[in-house]
């Protein structure tokens, strides 16, 4: 795993030739702007390649998209050429208004060249966004109206995005950021992704670290990378070879993994039912003194650890099979179950 990051880095340092480095003899500029009345509620749709796009909002009937068009080479002749082959395509209605950025065909003419193309856009303050951006960042301030994004090469730093649709894929997007989201379906491939806050996250990601701070329902299906949590309300979560790790959990949790490290550093005192199902893995639980539960612990090949003073009604253990079932002070208030092979299972008192 660790020389597929080393070559997937390799390969998206020698990408990013394409943009940000101007380092020919000859550099040169054109803009492009459009600006059009349209509904308080259009959607803007942007393709691009090759640069960034920062999208903003403001109190006006209008899409306004300012794009800085720049390319550089050691033959000027072969600069001119390249920026009059790229241009903006624009087109729609006043419910739905595009741009798109069009490559000439100009072949490349030594090494030291590079083109960048940036789009700046405004949209009414409950406009949408749909975004296509590749080799390059998305940048947003806080958005109310919905989201569908696709970054590949860059990264994303968004805001706040307030609306009930958020559909999010990211691809080799390293340090990524979302201020907050209300709900939100997100697909991540081989990136780095942070969430401040959320209400619902759907995520499934492989080869990707995700932190989420703090948040209500939190599903996802994982491979390969870590999922990091602060306070979530429920989690119901799957997936292999990971590092799974909660701070606190409020109410539900419910986990399949295999291959991986899992550690719940708190199960609040009103939290309901935990269930953990894994393989290769090794488990540590730490609950709050005054949360009650049954419990039903079963391992293969695995130890069972407790600090707390727990009520067993049944201790079964063989040589390659435990079973345990009791209580945590009081029966019938909540369920604790974990099943675990071949990893050992801890289950102490949070601090």
């Amino acid at each position: 795993m660790k020389n597929l990051y080393s070559l997937l880095l390799i390969c998206f340092v020698a990408l990013s030739g394409f943009a940000n480095e101007h380092n020919g003899k000859y550099t040169k500029q054109k803009t492009v702007k459009k600006a059009v009345i349209v509904n308080l509620d259009a959607t803007v749709d942007i393709d691009n390649k090759y640069g960034n796009v920062f999208v903003t909002t403001w109190d006006e009937d209008k899409i306004e998209i300012d794009v800085v068009i720049t390319v550089s080479g050691d033959s000027e002749s072969w600069v001119d050429k390249k920026l009059a082959s790229i241009s903006i395509e624009f087109g729609g209605t006043k419910s739905l208004y595009s741009a798109q950025t069009i490559f000439g065909n100009v072949s490349s003419s030594g090494r030291r060249t590079s083109m960048e193309v940036n789009y700046t856009v405004k949209i009414p303050k409950n406009g949408n966004v749909k975004i296509e951006n590749q080799y390059g960042n998305i940048v947003t301030h806080d958005l109310n109206g919905s989201t569908d994004i696709l970054c590949k090469y860059g990264k994303i730093s968004m805001g706040k995005l307030n609306n009930s649709s958020n559909n999010i894929k990211i691809d080799y997007c390293s340090k990524s950021t979302i201020e907050s989201l209300k709900n939100a379906v997100i697909n991540a491939k081989y990136s780095g992704l942070t969430i401040g806050s959320f209400t619902n996250l759907d995520l499934n990601t492989s080869y990707t670290d995700v932190t989420v701070l703090n948040g209500n329902n939190l599903k996802y299906d994982s491979n390969y990378g870590k999922i990091m949590m602060g306070k979530v309300n429920n989690v119901d979560g799957s997936g292999n070879y990971l590092t799974i790790k909660i701070d606190e959990i409020e109410n539900n949790l419910k986990l399949t993994t295999n291959y991986s490290n899992f550690s719940l550093n708190g199960v609040s005192a009103k939290a309901s039912n935990i269930s953990i199902s894994s393989g290769y893995t090794n488990i540590k639980v730490n609950h709050s003194v005054n949360y009650h539960f049954d419990f039903d612990v079963s391992t293969k090949y695995a130890n069972f650890k407790s600090e707390a003073p727990l009520e067993y009604s049944s201790r079964v253990e063989t040589q390659s099979t435990k079973s345990y079932k009791g209580y945590y002070k009081k029966s019938g208030a909540n369920k604790m179950t974990i099943s675990s092979n071949y990893g050992n299972v801890n289950l102490n008192l949070s601090n």
